[in-house]
């Protein structure tokens, strides 16, 4: 106990200067401002009938908890995996020792931190959670009971995220691995789960088959995604003999003490267990103090202390410089990468260099990417043969294509973070203004390293996901469509690349410029389709359709298929002009981001 009360100091200081940035404020109001929108766009009208009113509000509780639930998952592993990796690299994490926090008291303070920034957005949310409990159709004890549920999952989210950042090495590669973490703890089980359930329904006698039956449903309740979905969808099975809810928050609870566990002692390293005395002289137990825990005599020897310094060698036996010779040189050992030719960009030549480092893969990382991996062809394989057997080729590939939309919207804000805050937090931003290279220079090497990055990962979820591809089997309609979608995910790379590009050039930590990149990217494709909704409110669909198909070109891309055979030419034409108003978008974000550094540019100097 005694670890853990130096703890609120800390959560004190890092969570109070959290709150007091402009951005904080920013991302609250950001979340209240959606759940706003997506309640005025399905908010029922007046002349609606009980049953279509009670679906309404069952509508309206389903996208608030989606809210909830997605910026859970998404906004807190960014700042509980950066919280102990920022401290190796800014040389501060010897000082958490100085503080007399022990191993849980350092987990916890750090998942506090971003747990408690998590609780005032849903704080805030909350009042608009309940109004669908004013409406007919959902009771008030669902509506705790996923409220619960939502901030259970932030904490586990956040406790995940404080492993991988004790794990990590780097702020990136920590980040990409709660993100592959949590996506396993989520839904990733689920497909392993019934895989052995039908192996073992084939070995157990039907007399145990209840039993087997029992676990694998307590198993898929402890998901919060089929909690949720269970509450929201059949709300009478709340009740039945495996509760959705009250299993998820069993569940998470347990996900996050075994989480903040692992931590713990991964920080409990034997070198690290040191004895502190109080400023009175009396130690943690008892009444006499204890001195110090000191390290072995072996260890504190250093190579370079007086009595290890060897005599000095007589002058006859230095080595004396040898003249080199240009054979010499070609013998010397080539570096690690090959040198940058004359027609390439040198900022993404040396941008592409830390992108190597960032993701070569080592045996944990190669772990964690063989478990998603798998999880993502698993399922896919699971929709093509649900697909194909209904005769829906064309909407499998429509699912394939929109799964290289969510990685480019996704892995654009990741990928592009890191390109400007790497610069501030070693302090090397203003070394770059010493170089010969002009701000469009330099602006243009990190998007096209950001680029390369998106794409790679943007490509490796294609191929994984690659039983989706037996779409194009259904004949020349899936085939155009996949054509039409590879622009579509070009030009959303592009875009998303741009302007988080223009969003991060001020932020100094990857972790806040990564969230406001998502939270940013999110408002620009979102909110405008909440937007039409709010104001069509669905009686002239013709209108919505055509500003949504503007507004984004994945939503014109999905409206392609559903098009009758007489609009089909003039969905094309706004899937087009869609394209290149947003290509046209990307350029003018990138010209502002060097307008931009031309003005940091010019205050340094």
């Amino acid at each position: 106990m005694n670890d853990l009360l130096p703890m609120g100091a800390v959560v004190n200081r890092e969570l109070v200067r959290l709150l007091r940035r402009p951005r904080a404020l920013g991302l609250v109001g950001f979340v209240v401002v959606a759940a706003v929108t997506t309640v005025l766009s399905l908010y029922p009208d007046a002349d609606m009938s009980p049953a279509a009113l009670r679906e309404a509000s069952q509508h309206i509780f389903a996208a608030v908890t989606g809210v909830l639930f997605v910026s859970a998952v998404l906004l807190l592993p960014p700042v509980a995996a950066s919280s102990l990796v920022l401290e190796r690299e800014q040389d501060t994490y010897a000082l958490l020792w100085l503080t007399l926090l022990g191993p849980w008291g350092i987990v916890i303070s750090k998942a506090l931190n971003a747990v408690g920034y998590y609780l005032l957005m849903a704080c805030a949310v909350l009042p608009v959670m309940c109004i669908s409990a004013f409406l007919i159709g959902v009771d008030v004890p669902l509506v705790v009971f996923a409220f619960l549920t939502v901030i259970a999952t932030a904490v586990s989210s956040a406790s995940i995220g404080v492993v991988c950042s004790a794990v990590g090495q780097s702020t990136t590669g920590a980040i990409f691995a709660s993100y592959a973490v949590i996506f396993l703890v989520l839904v990733g089980y689920m497909l392993p789960l019934y895989i052995v359930r039908f192996v073992l329904s084939l070995l157990v006698p039907s007399t145990y088959e209840w039993l087997l039956l029992n676990v694998t449903d307590f198993l898929f309740f402890a998901s919060p995604v089929s909690s949720l979905g269970t509450i929201i969808s059949d709300p009478a099975s709340v009740a039945g003999k495996f509760s959705a809810p009250i299993t998820a928050l069993v569940a998470q609870v347990a996900v996050a003490f075994g989480a903040t566990a692992y931590a713990a002692r991964i920080l409990a390293r034997p070198s690290e267990k040191r004895m502190y005395l109080n400023p009175i002289g009396v130690g943690r137990e008892g009444n006499q103090a204890r001195p110090l825990q000191r390290e072995n005599a072996q260890q504190r020897s250093s190579p370079y202390a007086l009595r290890d310094v060897p005599p000095p060698l007589p002058r006859a036996a230095v080595p004396q410089p040898r003249v080199v010779d240009i054979e010499y040189l070609y013998e010397a050992p080539l570096p690690l990468w090959p040198p940058v030719r004359d027609e390439v960009n040198p900022m993404f030549a040396r941008e592409l260099i830390q992108l190597r480092l960032d993701t070569r893969v080592t045996g944990p990382r190669a772990a964690i990417l063989f478990l998603v991996g798998a999880v993502i062809f698993g399922t896919s394989f699971l929709i093509a043969v649900g697909t194909m057997s209904g005769g829906e080729t064309l909407r499998l590939t429509q699912i394939w294509v929109n799964l290289g939309l969510f990685g480019a919207v996704v892995l654009a804000p990741v990928a592009t973070s890191a390109r400007w805050a790497r610069e501030r937090e070693n302090e090397t931003f203003d070394m770059l203004r010493m170089t010969t290279l002009t701000p469009r220079e330099i602006v243009s090497g990190k998007a096209l390293a950001a680029i390369r990055a998106s794409y790679q990962f943007a490509v490796s979820l294609f191929v994984v996901s690659f039983p989706a591809a037996f779409g194009l089997l259904g004949g020349l309609d899936s085939i155009v469509l996949f054509v039409a979608g590879l622009p579509t995910v070009a030009v959303t790379l592009l875009e998303c690349v741009a302007f988080c590009l223009l969003a991060g050039m001020g932020g100094e930590r990857t972790p806040a410029t990564m969230v406001a990149g998502i939270t940013w990217l999110t408002l620009l494709h979102a909110l405008p389709v909440l937007a039409s909704l709010v104001i069509f409110n669905n009686k002239v669909p013709i209108y919505w359709s055509c500003f949504a198909a503007v507004v984004s070109p994945a939503i014109a891309f999905n409206l392609l298929p559903l098009a009758s055979p007489g609009a089909v030419f003039v969905m094309v034409i706004m899937w087009l002009v869609s394209c290149g108003l947003h290509a046209a978008n990307a350029y003018v974000l990138l010209r502002w981001a060097a307008a931009r550094y031309a003005q940091f540019y010019a205050q340094a100097t």
